[in-house]
């Protein structure tokens, strides 16, 4: 039997119609990056309060969504034109895979790093620590909990 990689909301939709879940796949990696903030260490150093806000508002938004749960729901009915039902599941799915501290662990970018080599086949000898830095990212994590 063939098998497909689904996101929300064709995930929940396929459901619907008679399909199972076979893994999740946070139950496999743990967390993976769908999508980042990136920049370069030149706007870092030329920009940092830009980038600082940029951090914070992001923070913000992903705190909304976890905390604001019935209109968050309303927002999906509404931009994605989806019943209810459909809605919840969403949300739901979504909340699974948001991570919250916009950052991974060295070995969880090693994952990453991983799987891009055995994709583009090409042998990647980069190291977490060259290709992302996540302490600006905890700093203003610890400055909105002060």
């Amino acid at each position: 039997m063939p098998a497909v990689a689904l996101t929300p909301p064709y995930s929940i939709l396929a459901k619907r119609q008679g399909y199972r879940d076979l893994v999740h796949t946070g139950d496999v990696i743990g967390v993976s990056p769908t999508t980042a903030l990136v920049t370069t260490k030149d706007k870092l150093e030329r920009e940092p309060q830009k980038i600082r806000r940029t951090i914070r508002a992001v923070m913000r938004a992903v705190e909304f969504a976890k905390t604001r749960r019935a209109e968050m729901i309303q927002f999906i009915i509404r931009q994605y034109k989806m019943e209810r039902e459909v809605a919840d599941s969403v949300y739901d799915a979504l909340m699974d895979t948001l991570n919250p501290t916009l950052s991974l662990t060295d070995q969880e970018v090693q994952v990453e790093l991983n799987r891009i080599a055995e994709q583009s086949k090409a042998k990647l000898t980069v190291k977490p620590a060259d290709v992302v830095d996540f302490g600006l990212v905890k700093q203003v994590a610890n400055e909105a909990t002060r």
